[in-house]
């Protein structure tokens, strides 16, 4: 394999990288969705119905956890990855011509043979570089493009059951919107008689001698009643000098 070749593995490896990055925007957005339905249609659920229940609990189940697979899916195949990547053109022009002064210096100071010496190692350690850094990216590229496609495969499965749990979840909110309430019909002379009484007592608070009218007739209640007994009224006739 030509350095040419490696090099357009190198930057073919480096492409799919970005694409792959780029290709997890879908799938997370598409699990945004799928955890949005799964708390609505779970919170909305009145579990009255015992049979309905089961035919809502089984698949939202199972959706949710599908879900949770395959946000660890997306979870792994966005981290811990690290891309290999060769030298800049400096750092490559900077070994070699460290190494064409070594070249020199064993060589006897014969430049040509120096610098063929230098190029020739040059281009094979540039190659190992290359091939070690298409290996890597490529493993890398693979393994995330696999958890990739186990997640879509998942969400998928997912969606799949949630809509599932919509059907008994449509029956049960047509259920809940034709509950009949019990309503009471009060007597409208008694609400006026209520009222009247209410509107009485909230005008009834001060007399003329300006103290509450209720207190007032506590006062008088409570005043001292006179124990002295009347004499009657036939002994008065009967003696009516005495005194």
């Amino acid at each position: 394999m030509t350095l040419d070749d490696l090099r357009d593995s190198y930057k073919f490896e480096l492409e799919r990288k970005d694409k792959l990055s780029n290709s997890l925007t879908l799938p997370v957005g598409v699990l945004t969705i799928i955890g949005s339905l799964l708390g609505l249609l779970s919170k909305d659920f009145s579990f009255r119905d015992e049979n309905l229940s089961w035919f809502f609990g089984v698949p939202i189940v199972v959706g949710a956890v599908l879900f949770a697979i395959a946000a660890v899916l997306i979870i792994l195949a966005y981290y811990h990855y690290r891309y290999d990547y060769v030298p800049t053109p400096r750092d490559i022009r900077e070994h070699e011509e460290k190494l064409r002064s070594y070249y020199e210096a064993t060589l006897d100071g014969d430049k040509a043979l120096a610098a063929q010496r230098a190029t020739e190692y040059m281009a094979t350690m540039i190659s190992k570089l290359y091939e070690e850094a298409v290996y890597v990216n490529a493993k890398n590229n693979d393994t995330k493009s696999a958890y990739m496609h186990n997640a879509s495969s998942f969400l998928i499965g997912s969606l799949a059951f949630v809509m599932l749990a919509v059907v008994p979840y449509t029956i049960d909110a047509r259920a809940k919107g034709k509950e009949v309430y019990e309503v009471r019909v009060v007597n409208s002379q008694d609400l006026n008689k209520i009222s009247t009484e209410v509107k009485q007592d909230g005008h009834s608070g001060t007399g003329q001698d300006g103290r509450p009218q209720a207190a007032r007739a506590r006062a008088n209640s409570s005043s001292p009643i006179s124990t002295r007994p009347r004499e009657p009224a036939d002994q008065r006739k009967l003696h009516p000098g005495a005194r």
